[in-house]
């Protein structure tokens, strides 16, 4: 008699390397596009989706990764909103005395249901309330790649937008890397569909919608 099989997936790879390199390594994976706020963003994780992208490089999905270059953090989530309206999957990193240059923006993005996930340069505690956003705070760079995925499936999930809080010691440090089977079997991708989980989101898409919903 046979029975179902289900595939080994890699827990991930014993590396060394700081929190920010460690969280933009899997966003190129799972996202579809970064959202930078000028100088207020520079640093390994952009420099990596700058590279990646120059290389031709696609993510789980098979697509090419975009960049999409602003002039600061409201400009920045404004345009993580306006992609994700669109059914992609969008990324950022900011840091938490920016975001109240973003107010505004913030607000949109979870009276919009979009589930956006930012990621703040604050160490824990130094992250201010934003209404309509949940907040992960992470102690070390393997809760800050841990968290990244958990921030990410829940808010496709909830339809609110999270913010994962990364340390404030910025060394590289060891921990497992999640590979690509194991984020596309935790996340999957935008464009698939799953059941809807609430009444409200039923009313909205029917029993079905995208993962990462399009406007």
């Amino acid at each position: 008699m046979k029975t179902a099989h289900t595939p080994h997936v890699s827990p991930g790879t014993r590396t060394v390397m700081s929190p920010v390199e460690a969280v933009a390594r899997c966003d190129l994976l799972a996202c579809d596009a970064l959202a930078t706020a000028g100088g207020k963003a520079t640093g390994p994780g952009q420099a990596l989706w700058e590279a990646a992208r120059a290389a031709g490089r696609l993510n789980l999905a098979g697509r090419p990764l975009t960049v999409l270059a602003t002039s600061g953090p409201a400009a920045a989530v404004a345009g993580m909103v306006g992609l994700a309206l669109t059914g992609a999957r969008v990324t950022a990193t900011l840091p938490a005395a920016a975001l109240a240059e973003a107010t505004t923006e913030l607000a949109e993005a979870a009276a919009k249901h979009v589930p956006l996930v930012l990621h703040v340069t604050a160490g824990v505690g130094a992250l201010p309330a934003v209404p309509g956003w949940f907040q992960l705070c992470a102690a070390d760079a393997q809760e800050a790649v841990d968290l990244a995925l958990v921030a990410r499936r829940v808010a496709e999930r909830a339809l609110v937008p999270a913010m994962v809080v990364q340390p404030a010691a910025s060394g590289a440090e060891s921990l497992l890397l999640p590979g690509p089977d194991l984020v596309r079997a935790w996340l999957g991708l935008p464009e698939e569909l799953l059941d809807a989980p609430t009444p409200a989101q039923r009313m909205l898409y029917g029993p079905r919608r995208r993962r990462v919903p399009e406007a």
